[in-house]
Parts: structure tokens; sequence; C-alpha cells
């Protein structure tokens, strides 16, 4: 019980360091994988040389190398190990309509934007008709 106070007490301390936390700043750390590749245990060797200091701060103190953080006996935990890094094998359409997808878009905006651009065919192609082609435009 106490160990439990002690880690809400680290994220509460972790969730007024850090006013907000994007999913790049959350995941930079992490091996750059592929559709369809990773692993149930992937070996950890971060590499902080690309990544700013807020996300080294973010990452650190998640890992619990800032602040002294050291897990129940009860779960295993390796801070040299990933677990479950693994990505869902995308098909092709899911791969290039994610490519046409831009920092902050969602589908409906980067299919809206695409029809701006005259990028109609590449819009087709691979984003779901119902859901992001306005009736004037699906011509």
């Amino acid at each position: 019980m106490q160990q439990n106070s002690l880690i809400l007490r680290e994220l509460t301390a972790a969730k007024k360091k850090f006013d907000f936390v994007t999913v790049n700043d959350a995941l930079a750390d992490l091996p750059k994988i592929k559709s369809g590749e990773g692993n149930d245990e992937l070996d950890y060797h971060p590499d902080y040389s690309s990544l700013t200091e807020k996300q080294i701060d973010f990452i650190t103190t998640l890992h619990g190398v800032k602040n002294g953080f050291e897990a129940p006996e009860s779960v295993k935990y390796d801070p040299l190990k990933i677990t479950f890094h693994k990505a869902v094998n995308h098909r092709e359409t899911m791969i290039k309509r994610m490519s046409l997808i831009q920092k902050g878009e969602g589908m409906k905006h980067a299919a809206d934007r695409l029809i701006r651009e005259n990028k109609k065919r590449s819009n087709r192609k691979v984003f779901p008709q119902k859901k992001c082609m306005r009736p004037e435009t699906d011509v």
C-alpha cells in the first residue's frame, strides 16, 4: 500500500511538471519500427542525442531514472528491455493514408486539404469515401 501511494505521489508530481506531453514526446525514445515489425521483447538502448530537453526530462521521469522510482517486486521491470513494442501490419492503403495526414491533422481534414490542393485522385484511393468526401466534390 505504501508503494502505491509513493507511485501516486510521483505521478502527481510528474503531471504538475509536464503541462502537456505530445504523443511524439512520449514515444520519442522507442526504436523506430515499420508496419508489421517489432517483438514481444526488445533490448532498450535509449539514444537521447536527437531528443529535446523536455522529451529527455519526461522519458527519464517516466522510466524512473530521475526520481529513483523502483517498480514493485510483483512487476518484472527491466529498464533495459521494452515489451510488446509491435506495429500493426497495415495494408498499403493505410500506410499511404497515414503518409498523407500532416502533423495535427485528422483524416477528414487531410481529405479536405487534398481536395483543395486538387489531389482528388489521391484522396479517392486512400480515404474512406463516406467519411471524407463531400457530396459536391465527389465527382
